[in-house]
């Protein structure tokens, strides 16, 4: 194919290849910076907040107290998708996926800046509902920022290659998690009383200058080939929610499925482990270097793994049947979930869930 040959938005080979490369740094190194804000939340959760801005509660409670808060930025996460999804499908991907990691990283900064419960006096449960609003900022932008990235990848990305390219903003993700471990690690290794005492709000802080960054890469971004061709053909739905309940309600179920063993056995191990590794009297920065080697091998998953852990006095099993529950229904879903590897973003027939249309095709090819 030459270089003038037509791509999908009118682009070149040239234009194509060039856009390709950019989406995929948009992708990749803006979820690594948004996400670096999501797990730095994580493991502060796991480590401090309890004594911050949960201190009345004592330690377990306090802990658990502070992995609810993680948990109301996972509730927060599907209703950010669906929101800013539905409105990347109005206005375009680029344009959502500046303003979430905007939300993202402002809400890090703010917390930051938070006063925590000893510091407010009389007036200290003021400082945990700050937090808590904030950190439902977080949710909805990292709800948005998966996904979005993932179908900016996914529309961006040749057919046959689709599976490859969309995976990357995921690897951004990793890496994101990797920088806050070591970021957080580094803290941790300052006195307790420097750490709790304003130390803790650097890294946050921190988020203001990484964003920027972000949307800058992301402001040279343009639109994706197959949006340009949906909306030339008016195959942008009024009601996309609607729409996708109706067809594809079931691969939606199956997509939810999929990720309950991953998501949830994630966060035991990258949350409640470090937590419960603190309370055993190990070292609190031992538990950021454990992140960042889970990083290169859910948030109600810390939750209610902490709340097992106090009913039943530190005993394992129960987390472990837990995490055994979700890879239950993780592989079950393995076996339901059709192939997507020739199918077209840009014909509302493929995104329907006709599996047995697909079932032969492989063979055919």
């Amino acid at each position: 194919m030459s270089e003038t040959t037509a791509r999908p938005g009118g682009m070149s080979d040239r234009e194509y290849a060039d856009n390709l490369r950019r989406a995929t740094l948009a992708s990749s190194i803006g979820s690594a910076l948004e996400y670096y804000d999501f797990a730095l939340y994580g493991l502060a959760a796991a480590l401090i907040f309890g004594q911050l801005f949960f201190p009345a509660l004592g330690t377990n409670a306090g802990l658990i107290a502070s992995y609810a808060t993680l948990a109301v930025g996972f509730l927060a996460r599907p209703l950010g998708g669906l929101f800013f999804g539905v409105l990347g499908d109005k206005i375009g991907r680029k344009w959502v996926l500046m303003v979430t990691i905007a939300l993202m990283g402002g809400a890090s900064t703010l917390i930051g800046a938070l006063p925590t419960a000893a510091q407010l006096g009389d007036a200290g449960w003021v400082a945990p509902v700050l937090l808590i609003v904030l950190r439902l900022a977080q949710g909805l932008g990292a709800g948005a920022e998966q996904a979005g990235a993932t179908v900016l990848m996914a529309e961006y990305s040749p057919r046959k290659r689709r599976g490859f390219f969309s995976a990357l903003p995921f690897v951004g993700i990793m890496l994101g998690t990797l920088l806050a471990s070591v970021v957080f690690w580094l803290i941790t290794l300052a006195p307790e009383e420097l750490l709790l005492g304003w130390l803790w709000r650097v890294p946050f802080l921190v988020s203001f200058l990484l964003i920027i960054v972000a949307v800058y890469i992301r402001s040279r971004l343009r639109e994706t080939p197959a949006y340009i061709e949906l909306e030339k053909s008016e195959q942008v739905a009024d009601h996309p929610m609607r729409e996708l309940f109706r067809s594809s309600g079931r691969n939606v179920a199956l997509g939810i499925g999929l990720r309950m063993a991953e998501n949830g056995g994630s966060y035991i191990y990258s949350n409640l482990a470090i937590s419960f590794m603190v309370l055993m009297g190990v070292e609190r920065s031992y538990g950021p270097i454990a992140v960042a080697a889970a990083s290169i091998a859910g948030g109600l998953g810390p939750f209610v793994g902490a709340w097992l852990l106090s009913i039943t006095n530190n005993a394992w099993w129960p987390v472990g049947l837990y995490v055994a529950v979700l890879s239950a229904i993780t592989f079950a879903c393995t076996f339901l979930t059709p192939e997507t590897v020739h199918r077209d973003v840009t014909k509302i027939e493929d995104a329907h869930h006709g599996e047995d249309r697909f079932a032969g095709l492989e063979l055919q090819r």
